[in-house]
């Protein structure tokens, strides 16, 4: 989801799979502003994390109107998917609000997966969230992928190489092989298929630039990693369709 403002700058960045334009009229530059200075415009004094995180409702659905409208009021709104509300919460960190149990779902998925995550993962790393309902987390902040030139820069691979490779590595592990650091003989692919493995990733969720970001310590990571074989099995039931990619 793209959003626009009023001011003569563009401020580009996604949390999950929402892609936010903050102040701004008109395409982003992203490689000519530094996205994750735009907090300096954006004033949270009266958001209270303790108040915050207090809040519980009769319902789910009340729970979740409810740190809604208490986060609305309070930071800045940076857009919103179909399950699934953003706010920035500082010069790092998004706040993640569900706003049906879709949403719940997604936040669980993403805690558990970043829970278990190894300390090297390139994933968006999850910092808090609700332990009693998982209506809400906190993640880090992430510009995302400019396009196939930046996304070089960042792994010296090609997107699509890096997917084949990934996919080879897949079948390999599917017919009974083991793939092991030595196997893949590379950091960054194996870097990407721990991560990938570990998380049960789907691999097709990956091959698109905009799934790809860079965080605040300039590193890239996948941006939304809650799509998993699972769930790609099942569209494959259905459809027929992305059989190469299991």
């Amino acid at each position: 989801i793209m959003f626009s403002g009023n001011c003569n700058t563009s401020k580009c960045f996604c949390i999950g799979s929402i892609i936010v334009n903050v102040c701004g009229s008109g395409s982003a530059q992203h490689n000519s502003i530094n996205i994750f200075e735009s907090y300096k415009t954006i004033n949270a004094t009266k958001f209270s994390f303790q108040a915050f995180s207090s809040i519980k409702g009769n319902t789910p659905n009340e729970t979740i109107a409810q740190l809604q409208e208490y986060a609305s009021a309070r930071l800045k709104h940076l857009g919103r998917g179909g399950a699934r509300r953003a706010y920035l919460l500082s010069s790092r960190k998004v706040l993640k609000i569900a706003i049906n149990e879709k949403g719940i779902q997604q936040n669980n998925a993403e805690i558990e997966i970043s829970k278990n995550a190894k300390p090297d993962a390139m994933i968006t790393k999850v910092y808090d969230y609700s332990k009693s309902d998982s209506c809400w987390l906190i993640c880090e902040l992430i510009r995302p992928v400019n396009n196939e030139e930046e996304f070089f820069k960042y792994a010296q691979y090609d997107l699509s190489d890096v997917i084949a490779a990934l996919k080879e590595f897949k079948k390999f592990q599917n017919s009974g092989g083991k793939v092991t650091k030595s196997y893949v003989d590379d950091l960054f692919l194996w870097n990407v298929w721990q991560t990938v493995n570990d998380a049960n990733i789907a691999i097709f969720d990956l091959n698109k630039i905009d799934h790809w970001g860079i965080n605040v310590d300039n590193k890239l990571v996948i941006l939304d990693y809650g799509f998993t074989n699972q769930m790609l099995k099942k569209v494959q039931d259905d459809t027929g369709e992305f059989k190469d990619f299991l």
